[in-house]
């Protein structure tokens, strides 16, 4: 019986993946906007973009609809929980949203409910949490921060 449950809960830790690339000419303008979840943003000297959605409890396109796209330089991120407030008891939920990126870009963070972290970067940024920790460093050019409940 053991090890049947063993067996359970580690099929119940598994998380998912959701992961896309994007070569882009110029300047970047990335933008990510979930309604739940956290954004961590890495930079480096590269001409790719790089979404990598976790999640754990969802079912993509049932729970979690995800959709990313370029058109030019710009690149975008959308993840929504379709029903945000859906309880359910014994079963954790987590969105993690990763973004790697070219240092010299512009960029564009909005989270309902969940933190945001952002280094070495320089364009214009603005990040958004209605409900999340901000966590910044090394930001050139013209930054906006704003959180609704939750420290910067």
């Amino acid at each position: 019986m053991a090890l049947l449950a063993t067996g359970l809960f580690a099929a119940t830790a598994h998380a998912d993946d959701y992961a896309k690339s994007f070569t882009v000419s110029n300047r970047a303008s990335v933008r990510v906007d979930t309604n739940d979840g956290s954004v961590s943003v890495t930079t480096g000297d590269t001409q790719q973009v790089e979404f990598r959605v976790e999640y754990h409890g969802y079912v993509l396109n049932k729970s979690l609809q995800i959709e990313s796209n370029q058109q030019g330089d710009q690149v975008e991120l959308t993840a929504r929980i379709p029903n945000k407030w859906h309880f359910s008891i014994g079963n954790i939920r987590t969105l993690r949203i990763e973004v790697r990126m070219p240092k010299n870009a512009d960029l564009q963070v909005r989270t309902g409910d969940g933190s945001i972290k952002a280094n070495d970067l320089s364009g214009t940024i603005d990040l958004h949490s209605g409900d999340g920790s901000l966590t910044v460093s090394s930001l050139k050019g013209a930054v906006r921060l704003h959180t609704g409940d939750g420290h910067h």
